[in-house]
């Protein structure tokens, strides 16, 4: 704990929450109520469009073919495929959690509807946590309208997901496994064994960087990093230290 107290006064920036998963033993540090989500806003898309599968409103296996609007820049490979290829809401969801995929992010909240997937949050008890614009919209951007992500509604997502208590336990694997397959590693799992599964999701942005999910080891546990306000590169490294140090605290507990 001494060297997580002494990282954590060194870079004031990051904030962090850890969750023993199993015995409930919380800590925090520098955290806000509120960030910025960046593509954390994702893992709440992804929920509602396994909520409305289970209320068997849309059909996940249902097959789509984007329009040239559908395609953003940045994050993500959709906008350099074949323009007449046909995916699955599951597939473009992958997609969207996976490799962090914005154009896939947008078409959908287009399918589910910005009230709806708020609705979703709200209703699985993540008040802190919203959905304002589609990724890329510089008109909203410009008006004040932004995304934002709770750690405390990240906590209580990923808890209800470890324990299948959202949805189906088939509807829960697929979305750890999406979260299992991350591509985005810098941070939590970067020093990490390689043996551990980590299932996660990254948000990064422009002076934002937060990293949140659930670490398979013995005991398994709950870490969200997040920082704003100073430039990731600067972070990052720090951020990763952090993440082993807690790794190491939870399997000395875990040995105690």
């Amino acid at each position: 704990m001494e060297k997580i107290m002494k990282l954590s006064a060194e870079f004031p920036e990051i904030g962090v929450l850890y969750c023993n998963l199993e015995n409930k033993r919380q800590y925090q540090y520098n955290l806000k109520k509120k960030y910025l989500s960046a593509s954390m806003i994702k893992i709440f898309i992804m929920a509602t469009l396994y909520s409305e599968y289970e209320k068997k409103r849309i059909n996940v296996k249902d097959r789509y073919q984007l329009s040239q609007a559908d395609f953003m820049p940045s994050c993500g490979v959709l906008s350099y495929l074949d323009k007449l290829n046909t995916y699955s809401l599951e597939d473009i969801c992958r997609l969207m959690i996976i490799v962090s995929d914005n154009s896939a992010a947008n078409f959908l909240i287009d399918v589910l509807g910005i009230a709806n997937i708020n609705h979703t949050i709200n209703e699985l008890g993540m008040l802190d946590s919203i959905l304002r614009r589609k990724f890329f919209d510089e008109r909203a951007t410009a008006s004040g309208l932004e995304n934002e992500i709770s750690p405390f509604d990240l906590l209580k997502f990923f808890d209800k997901l470890f324990k299948s208590s959202i949805f189906s336990y088939e509807s829960s694997q697929e979305m750890m496994s999406m979260l299992l397959n991350q591509q985005q590693n810098e941070i939590i799992p970067f020093y990490l064994p390689d043996d551990i599964l980590v299932a996660h999701k990254v948000g990064l942005d422009d002076l934002i960087y937060i990293d949140a999910g659930i670490i398979f080891s013995k005991k398994p546990y709950f870490l969200c990093l997040s920082c704003d306000n100073r430039n990731y590169r600067e972070v990052r490294e720090p951020m990763a230290k952090l993440a082993k140090l807690f790794y190491v605290l939870n399997e000395k507990e875990d040995s105690e």
